[in-house]
């Protein structure tokens, strides 16, 4: 297995530098300094007063599937007091979203692992947003067809970003969706067994939340991860004590972001989140709208709301309001016993902005570590990076950089010498040859000039017909490399953001796939990993 880089993969500056340790993030995340003082968190386990809620919210979740031995060992857990939670999450995502939401996850099974192991009992959570508006982000995925070329996939032609995914149903028509998937997928000895649970989880009638949950499952269900709805998590009132404190300082919130942004800012670091003045939302029925504040009043749904009404909607009612990203991070470590957070590239960057908000909060802030990142490699992509000596690396970026790559690599050096040492040539014998008919008559020149254009032409003409012919030569290379690139590379992006996990389990199986991504686990996650697939039966290649 090889690993590469960050940097020239396309990941941010923030990222790289948090990746290496700047010294910058030791006030930023200073938790991270904290994790071998076992004193420190089991004190955290021990002072943390909401398992009953917590308990109840994961049993909620998981009421649709069928908890495995580990899963109900770690729910019991949980109830101790010295348990401790490795937590990582993700909005929900159509056949499972990207491969990196599965990364995240074993990322997060591995940590908890090792704490435990140590003498920390642990155990891994993983959050599903879905108080989550955009419905688009969580309806399409990519998947790979017989021809290895990414082909985009959505549950639904209905995109809203006003009703939250949880309130999001299957209707019939996800029957021709997933018949349409079969027919584009490659036959494998796979194939049957992926449809038929595919057609148990997504049918009409289904919540997106519900599908998503059990394709967890079938994937993390024996490594005993937990899960936990954000919507199941807001209708039990969790979000209350956070809630009604960003209501009494709807401020305080933005400032406090500001302040360590400008301190990113003068490192020369991206901002990933703007705050909001408050930073939650009020839901209505299925719909949800932007809370926000004028300076004197709130309004939501274009409804006015004076401070004291909103606060005693919060009071009576707290399951109508949700946090926005910059806040949701500290809801949830305020109502989970989180020693650390899993995140992906994107979420450390904007979490480099919560400090402040945290002890605003008076919540205790998690440890911050990277999910693994991968990209995986089948059989017959293998074979030709291997077969020609390419790095895999190479095809991990555009099409046209590989092809400029390419021309330059196949070109032929000897033909290219020779043309231009022919033109350079009936330049020097169309020179002598002008000065000698101008001697004899002046007018000569131009018939002369005709010609050396005529020979120019003849000579140009030759050359890209050569040129065509050697291209056509080359064309089964450049067409494989173009295969190669969308397949770790798809749509002009990593392939862990953009494939769906069932790409790999329905060509290799679940099994296999899982232990590929065990196996990444067991890494450091300070570079990017490609990993080979070896053990394919797929009945196309």
């Amino acid at each position: 297995m090889q690993s590469f880089d960050f940097s020239p993969l396309g990941f941010s500056r923030l990222f790289t530098e948090f990746i290496v340790s700047n010294p910058f993030f030791e006030s930023v995340f200073p938790t991270n300094d904290t994790l071998t003082n076992f004193d420190f968190w089991l004190e955290r386990a021990q002072n943390f007063k909401g398992r009953e809620g917590l308990d109840e919210a994961i049993t909620t979740t998981m009421s649709s599937v069928h908890l495995t031995e580990l899963q109900s060992r770690n729910l019991q857990l949980l109830q101790q007091d010295t348990t401790l939670a490795a937590v990582t999450g993700q909005q929900v995502g159509f056949l499972g979203g990207a491969i990196y939401t599965l990364l995240k996850a074993h990322s997060t099974i591995r940590i908890a692992e090792k704490f435990t192991e140590a003498g920390l009992t642990t155990v891994p959570v993983f959050w599903i947003e879905d108080n989550d508006a955009d419905s688009a982000e969580a309806a399409k995925t990519y998947i790979l067809n017989s021809l290895n070329e990414p082909v985009e996939f959505a549950c639904t032609d209905t995109f809203t970003t006003s009703i939250p995914v949880a309130e999001r149903i299957f209707t019939a028509d996800i029957l021709d969706k997933l018949n349409q998937l079969e027919i584009t997928l490659p036959p494998t000895e796979f194939t049957a067994e992926t449809m038929t649970f595919l057609r148990e989880i997504y049918k009409e009638g289904a919540s997106w939340t519900q599908a998503f949950t059990q394709l967890l499952q079938k994937f993390l269900g024996k490594y005993g991860v937990l899960f936990i709805s954000a919507n199941v998590a807001r209708n039990q009132g969790l979000f209350k004590k956070i809630t009604l404190q960003e209501l009494s300082q709807p401020t305080a919130t933005k400032a406090a972001v500001e302040l360590m942004s400008e301190k990113l800012t003068e490192e020369n670091f991206h901002i990933q989140a703007v705050a909001s003045e408050p930073n939650l939302f009020l839901h209505e029925g299925s719909e949800r709208s932007k809370i926000k504040w004028t300076g004197s009043e709130f309004t939501a749904f274009d409804t006015p709301y004076s401070t004291d009404e909103l606060l005693k909607k919060a009071e009576d009612f707290p399951e109508l309001f949700s946090p926005n990203v910059v806040l949701r991070p500290v809801i949830q470590d305020a109502i989970l016993p989180t020693i650390v957070y899993v995140a992906g590239p994107g979420e450390i960057a904007y979490l480099s902005e919560l400090h402040n908000v945290y002890k605003m909060f008076k919540v205790q802030a998690p440890a911050v570590i990277p999910r693994h990142s991968a990209t995986f490699a089948p059989p017959a992509v293998l074979r030709f990076i291997e077969k020609n000596n390419f790095d895999a690396q190479f095809f991990m970026r555009p099409w046209r950089m590989i092809e400029h790559d390419l021309v330059e690599m196949t070109a032929d050096t000897t033909g290219e010498a020779l043309f231009t040492k022919s033109s350079l040539k009936i330049k020097d014998i169309f020179s002598a040859m002008s000065m000698y008919a101008t001697s004899i008559d002046p007018s000569l020149g131009g018939a002369v000039g005709a010609g050396e254009r005529q020979t120019e032409k003849v000579i140009e003409d030759l050359h890209k017909r050569i040129a065509s012919a050697q291209k056509k030569r080359h064309a089964a290379l450049f067409e494989k490399s173009r295969e190669t690139m969308a397949v770790l590379f798809p749509d002009g992006k990593l392939q862990e953001r953009v494939l769906s996990p069932i790409v790999w389990s329905e060509r290799f199986g679940i099994d296999t796939f899982s232990e590929a991504m065990r196996i990444i686990s067991n890494e450091n996650p300070t570079s990017h990993f490609f990993s080979p697939l070896r053990q394919e039966k797929a009945l196309f290649l």
